[in-house]
């Protein structure tokens, strides 16, 4: 059996899964497994709340341009990645090689933030 430094995959990678929904359905969904939950809800911009946009982008979903080019010009939008990878990282690092890993990215309604983090 591997280490946990160790990959169960020949070429020393790692599979995690990310999924996207939205907080107000519901609790995460849990697949089993280790698991990160991103939270963007207060991090990243939701075009649906600024008026200079949200008549445009209220049809849109995070895998759009558009979207995906407003949620990133946040502040925070960077470091909310770099974080994030950090401790997905951090994670990966002592959890079973061959236990599956997930991330969980949710914003309230699950159409513009954390979709458009699922894409990256």
């Amino acid at each position: 059996m591997p280490t946990p430094r160790q990959s169960a995959r020949p070429n020393g990678s790692r599979r995690v899964t990310v999924t996207s929904y939205g907080r107000r359905w519901g609790d995460a969904p849990r697949d089993g497994g280790t698991a990160l939950v991103l939270d963007v809800v207060d991090r990243l911009w939701n075009p649906p709340d600024d008026p200079a946009v949200a008549d445009r982008m209220i049809g849109l979903t995070g895998l759009d341009s558009e979207v995906r080019d407003y949620v990133l010009a946040a502040p925070e939008a960077a470091d909310v990645i770099e974080d994030t990878g950090r401790k997905m990282l951090a994670l990966l690092d002592v959890q079973d090689p061959l236990e599956p890993a997930h991330l969980y990215v949710h914003c309230w309604y699950g159409r513009h933030r954390g979709v458009d983090r699922t894409a990256e």
